[in-house]
């Protein structure tokens, strides 16, 4: 029941950022000054990192719900790079990613981990590359993510895996690395964080 309720409070929430959004898109056709169009600027990406929180919201609803099976590590990855494709682009910044034909033991939110560790790569690091590669290790796979950007403050580091965990100059909700920890370890698996000053993570994950 309280789950239920919660789905509801998220879908009325999302529906009203959704009229706040065509909103804010209409009135940013008419004729404003810098001033107001800055105002309008930040309203609308108040409202893109609230959509963004009701999203992990909803996955944090989901985590041991799903049936853990047989999955394709390099489809989940390729899932997200391409969700992450055109702002990449925008930037300038490159993703680079080899394959390695495996398969893990995970469920449908596989791919929200990989999305976690680039959009904060795009977002944070002011890198100009991503890479993900996958190497194995006894029954594990290793998936390793890093990024040739400003790495990540000892302080940070310290916590990096903490609910709300986050840089000073972060407008995110802390909640993606923690979230996908939980997850992974709900695989049998676990994340580390391997080289801050490189922003470098590795994902054990089971071979299936």
């Amino acid at each position: 029941m309280l789950e239920m309720y919660n789905s509801l409070i998220r879908h009325d929430i999302g529906n009203r950022n959704q009229i706040a959004v065509g909103c804010l898109e209409l009135l940013g056709e008419s004729d404003l000054s810098e001033e107001q169009k800055n105002l309008l600027d930040k309203a609308y990406e108040n409202i893109m990192q609230s959509q963004k929180l009701l999203y992990k919201l909803s996955i944090v609803g989901r985590i041991g719900e799903r049936e853990l099976k047989k999955i394709s590590l390099d489809d989940a990855i390729e899932r997200s790079i391409e969700f992450h494709k055109n702002i990449a682009e925008e930037k300038g910044i490159k993703i680079s990613f080899r394959k390695k034909k495996a398969f893990v033991i995970a469920d449908e939110l596989l791919e929200n981990i990989f999305s976690n560790f680039i959009e904060n790569s795009i977002i944070h690091s002011n890198c100009k590359n991503i890479e993900i590669d996958i190497e194995e290790e006894n029954d594990y796979y290793i998936v390793r993510i890093r990024d040739d950007g400003k790495g990540i403050s000892e302080d940070v580091a310290k916590r990096i895996f903490e609910l709300g965990a986050k840089g000073k100059e972060s407008k995110g909700s802390g909640l993606g690395l923690h979230l996908s920890k939980i997850i992974v370890e709900g695989y049998g698996g676990k994340i580390i964080l391997k080289d801050a000053k490189r922003a470098e993570f590795e994902i054990y994950l089971k071979k299936a």
